[in-house]
């Protein structure tokens, strides 16, 4: 098993003090292995910024500690400081590129600050024009590229000085759909060929489906929940988390169904539940299963089936009318099977059409 190369202990950010103090992080504990891309997921205002800053210090924790590469970044000196930030690459959300600058002198700056050599520049940024395919752009300006081309020269002028790490703010928010495909399958590649472990924030769950192993997920400066994106993705245990898949999915319950729904059902009220599943199980026929096994009536609201990490997933939102002894033998069957069920509530089956 991979180390850690990234551990955050008891990580807190204060601002103000007594009465007015903002806590923007409370208690974090993460482990990042080495060449994992692992996402921290969170709406605006959780702390995810804030949380990436601490990770290379440009934001000082106000208790806890950050290691990366089993260096522990909170007791440095500006010095040791600035040496250990050789090895953590960063792109942000609106790329930071120095306008005066073309997009060679842009990649180049970090190695001129090192002050490697002419020879040295040359080389290394040629290297990273062809990587991130800038080749033919490498004398112009950034006012004369794409959102997308910006992003790339980020990319490469973070990898200037070799880094183990990378950290991404936001890195494809600012983007439209096919640019952000790019930078996402470039930071695949990177983090593959390279082996460079990628930590990566974002409000979008479409972005830690398509890339990341491993996600938490930040809520109001707490990390609520984290672990695999597949467990997450289909057994997610908090109601963020459960909104995130919604959008993700956009399985989102249809309006008129969510206002008769009720917490506790009542005579001839049918559930509505939502079944998530993975691998094999994806191309079973669940539904047929149900119906003729245990004499339930299912009414499909909604599905959807796509590829995480090369392994099919899919969710199921239905309708299930039956004895309670038929539902639960039901539920039985598919929790033997692997199959994650939570019950959404209940309503009353005519409102649906049935008889």
């Amino acid at each position: 098993m991979n180390r850690e190369i990234i551990t955050i202990r008891n990580l807190s950010k204060y601002y103000g003090f007594g009465t007015d103090r903002i806590e923007a992080l409370k208690n974090i504990n993460l482990d990042i292995k080495i060449g994992e891309v692992f996402g921290i997921i969170g709406r605006s205002g959780a702390g995810k910024s804030t949380l990436i800053r601490c990770v290379n210090m440009l934001e000082t924790p106000s208790e806890g500690s950050v290691f990366v590469n089993k260096l522990n970044l909170t007791v440095m000196t500006d010095i040791e400081l600035r040496r250990a930030r050789k090895q953590i690459g960063m792109i942000f959300q609106h790329f930071n590129l120095l306008e005066s600058r073309t997009v060679f002198e842009n990649i180049s700056l970090p190695l001129e600050l090192i002050g490697a050599t002419k020879t040295e520049i040359k080389s290394r940024v040629n290297e990273l024009l062809a990587l991130t395919e800038l080749k033919r752009h490498q004398k112009q300006y950034p006012n004369q590229l794409s959102g997308g081309q910006k992003q790339r020269v980020a990319i490469a002028r973070a990898l200037a000085t070799s880094p183990k790490v990378l950290l991404c703010d936001e890195a494809t928010s600012a983007l439209d759909p096919r640019s952000t495909q790019t930078i996402l399958d470039l930071l695949k590649s990177i983090n593959k060929e390279l082996n460079i472990t990628v930590m990566l924030i974002t409000h979008e769950m479409d972005v830690v489906k398509e890339i990341c192993q491993s996600v938490a997920v930040l809520h109001d400066g707490e990390i609520i929940e984290q672990g695999a994106v597949l467990d997450i993705f289909t057994n997610p245990q908090t109601q963020v988390a459960k909104d995130f898949i919604k959008t993700s999915t956009r399985m989102d319950i249809p309006k008129s169904l969510r206002r008769m729904l009720k917490p506790k059902p009542e005579d001839n009220d049918s559930r509505l539940i939502r079944i998530s599943y993975r691998g094999s199980a994806t191309s079973q026929p669940i539904i047929g299963y149900l119906i003729s096994h245990f004499k339930l009536t299912i009414n499909i609201i909604q599905a959807n089936i796509e590829t995480i990490q090369d392994e099919t997933v899919g969710v199921l939102v239905v309708e299930v009318s039956g004895t309670e002894d038929n539902f639960q033998q039901g539920l039985i069957f598919l929790n033997r099977n692997q199959l994650n069920v939570e019950i959404i509530g209940y309503v009353h089956r005519a409102a649906t059409g049935f008889a």
